[in-house]
């Protein structure tokens, strides 16, 4: 594939982004409750600062989620590039569910704000080398500000979020118990699958060698 049409593909990827496109692709992907951890996650930007950081925040994560994408299905990510981040981005969502979960004593941003941290510099390696500046910068904000102690504090602390909080927490719950299932689907499938090619082996190795 030609570099230009590459460029290409990505500005229409960023088009969709600024437009109801972008939202229908997400819905795609991740369905309502993802749809909503997103809305939840403006809500949250919106009481904490302002109206217009809020958008500029969804319009960031809508882009960097739509050019990761492209990159995957151009092959210019693969999973063996991506699997240094896997890790500390499953560790990120573990810890942010398990936060959510506890007992308002027991939440604690700063541990929360130091594994968002960790999270941002394993993933910007995968972004750096493949979008332009503007684009990977957005994934320096949207971390600076959703994964700053300030931000964190008053989110997981303050009753006055107890909404957001209590909507991200079920659809992430939800959304993860999806992928799980998915994934038990799949290997379930796979094992089938290949029991069945082993019985079709066998039946053929038996027909190739009849009894004397």
């Amino acid at each position: 594939m030609s570099r230009t049409f590459f460029k290409a593909k990505k500005f229409l990827a960023s088009k969709f982004s600024e437009s109801q496109t972008g939202r229908t692709v997400l819905l795609r992907l991740f369905g309502q409750n993802g749809d909503r951890i997103m809305q939840a996650m403006k809500d949250a930007a919106e009481q904490f600062d302002s109206t217009a950081t809020a958008k500029q925040l969804k319009v960031d994560l809508l882009k960097l989620l739509l050019k990761v994408l492209l990159l995957y299905r151009e092959h210019i990510i693969t999973p063996e590039m991506a699997q240094p981040a896997k890790q500390p981005l499953l560790i990120m969502m573990d810890l942010l569910i398990e936060t959510l979960e506890a007992d308002r004593s027991k939440r604690s941003p700063a541990e929360l704000a130091r594994v968002m941290a960790e999270c941002h510099d394993a993933v910007m390696p995968l972004l750096k080398p493949n979008v332009r500046e503007h684009n990977w910068r957005r994934l320096t904000r949207v971390f600076d500000f959703y994964g700053n102690e300030s931000f964190l504090t008053a989110f997981l602390l303050d009753p006055a979020y107890t909404g957001t909080r209590t909507s991200i927490l079920i659809n992430f719950q939800i959304l993860l118990k999806r992928y799980e299932l998915d994934g038990q689907i799949a290997e379930t499938k796979n094992f089938l699958r290949g029991q069945a090619l082993e019985r079709r082996a066998q039946l053929e190795g038996m027909g190739s060698h009849p009894p004397p």
